[in-house]
């Protein structure tokens, strides 16, 4: 498990109300070209663990990696950051990767694929556990063309990762998304 802090040492940023962007929300975020996100000692400590042998990885992050449409908080309102993140990835030919990420009052899974990661990439945002919007918008008002999925889940609950072996040499990730009562909504291997 390797958890980021993705707010000690991120640049400033200017955000600015443009509702022509998303009818929720509509937030416009700019930030300066060479703005970061981890800055450089805790990009030095994410390249380290990536060296680290393992046959998963899941990476914490506060805010989403992959969905790069929703209008709020997310690694694509500093794309160089964004890039730089999956090309470390790749470039460490780090296996097994899968992220992990809150911070949206909703629950979905993601999914990119890239030829040099050379495997789906995913990432389950799983939030909230007691506030989430409950119905409160219709999914076409959360862009994600990531979405791993057909839908989100907009009513309080939880993620969970289950991690098994698999035969001789293979390992099973299975990621679920539950409803506060513990019911499973979503599941994806």
């Amino acid at each position: 498990v390797i958890a980021l802090d993705t707010r000690s040492f991120r640049s400033a940023f200017e955000k600015r109300k443009n509702k022509t962007l998303c009818s929720r929300g509509g937030w416009e975020f700019f930030s300066a070209p060479d703005a970061t996100v981890l800055g450089d000692e805790q990009w030095a400590w994410l390249e380290r663990q990536l060296e680290q042998s393992a046959d998963v990885r899941l990476i914490v992050s506060s805010i989403q990696v992959l969905p790069t449409e929703q209008c709020f908080e997310k690694w694509a309102n500093f794309s160089a950051e964004r890039e730089r993140l999956l090309a470390l990835i790749a470039k460490k030919t780090a296996g097994g990767v899968i992220l992990l990420s809150g911070d949206r009052h909703l629950s979905e899974i993601s999914v990119l694929e890239r030829d040099d990661i050379g495997y789906p990439l995913y990432e389950v945002t799983s939030s909230g556990l007691n506030n989430a919007l409950k119905g409160r918008f219709d999914v076409a008002e959360e862009p994600n063309s990531l979405r791993a999925l057909p839908d989100n889940v907009s009513e309080n609950g939880f993620g969970e990762i289950a991690i098994a072996p698999h035969g001789k040499s293979d390992t099973l990730v299975e990621m679920r998304l539950f409803n506060e009562a513990g019911t499973l909504l979503q599941s994806l291997s």
